[in-house]
Protein backbone atom coordinates (compact mmCIF):
# COMPACT_ATOMS: atom_id res chain seq x y z
CA UNK A 1 0.00 0.00 0.00
CA UNK A 2 2.85 2.38 0.76
CA UNK A 3 4.32 1.89 -2.72
CA UNK A 4 0.90 2.57 -4.25
CA UNK A 5 0.50 5.71 -2.14
CA UNK A 6 3.95 6.99 -3.18
CA UNK A 7 3.26 6.28 -6.84
CA UNK A 8 -0.09 8.09 -6.73
CA UNK A 9 1.40 10.99 -4.79
CA UNK A 10 4.18 11.35 -7.35
CA UNK A 11 1.62 11.19 -10.14
CA UNK A 12 -0.54 14.02 -8.81
CA UNK A 13 2.45 16.27 -8.08
CA UNK A 14 3.92 15.79 -11.54
CA UNK A 15 3.07 17.99 -14.51
CA UNK A 16 2.02 14.83 -16.34
CA UNK A 17 -1.76 14.46 -16.78
CA UNK A 18 -3.58 12.60 -14.02
CA UNK A 19 -4.62 9.06 -14.87
CA UNK A 20 -8.23 8.03 -14.42
CA UNK A 21 -9.05 4.95 -12.37
CA UNK A 22 -9.90 3.18 -15.64
CA UNK A 23 -6.53 4.06 -17.17
CA UNK A 24 -4.68 2.98 -14.03
CA UNK A 25 -6.59 -0.31 -13.93
CA UNK A 26 -5.66 -0.98 -17.54
CA UNK A 27 -2.00 -0.19 -16.97
CA UNK A 28 -1.83 -2.41 -13.89
CA UNK A 29 -3.64 -5.22 -15.70
CA UNK A 30 -1.27 -5.09 -18.66
CA UNK A 31 1.73 -4.90 -16.33
CA UNK A 32 0.72 -7.74 -14.01
CA UNK A 33 -0.85 -10.26 -16.40
CA UNK A 34 1.05 -12.24 -18.99
CA UNK A 35 0.61 -11.29 -22.64
CA UNK A 36 -0.88 -11.38 -25.15
CA UNK A 37 -3.24 -8.56 -24.30
CA UNK A 38 -6.25 -7.95 -26.49
CA UNK A 39 -9.02 -5.40 -26.21
CA UNK A 40 -11.49 -8.26 -25.79
CA UNK A 41 -9.36 -9.89 -23.09
CA UNK A 42 -8.81 -6.65 -21.19
CA UNK A 43 -12.51 -5.81 -21.40
CA UNK A 44 -13.40 -9.24 -20.02
CA UNK A 45 -10.81 -9.06 -17.25
CA UNK A 46 -11.97 -5.61 -16.12
CA UNK A 47 -15.69 -6.10 -16.85
CA UNK A 48 -15.66 -3.07 -19.18
CA UNK A 49 -17.00 -2.52 -22.67
CA UNK A 50 -14.58 -2.91 -25.57
CA UNK A 51 -15.13 0.71 -26.72
CA UNK A 52 -14.26 1.98 -23.21
CA UNK A 53 -11.07 -0.10 -23.21
CA UNK A 54 -10.16 1.16 -26.69
CA UNK A 55 -10.64 4.80 -25.68
CA UNK A 56 -8.53 4.35 -22.55
CA UNK A 57 -5.79 2.52 -24.47
CA UNK A 58 -5.74 5.24 -27.13
CA UNK A 59 -5.38 7.89 -24.43
CA UNK A 60 -2.58 5.96 -22.72
CA UNK A 61 -0.88 5.59 -26.09
CA UNK A 62 -1.00 9.34 -26.66
CA UNK A 63 0.62 9.74 -23.24
CA UNK A 64 3.40 7.34 -24.34
CA UNK A 65 2.58 4.96 -21.49
CA UNK A 66 1.94 2.00 -23.78
CA UNK A 67 2.05 0.99 -27.42
CA UNK A 68 -0.56 -0.92 -29.34
CA UNK A 69 0.38 -3.38 -32.06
Amino acid sequence: MEMWRRALSDNVRDTFPDLTARQMALLLTVYTLSPPHTVRGLAGELKMSKPAVTRALDTLGRMDLLRRK
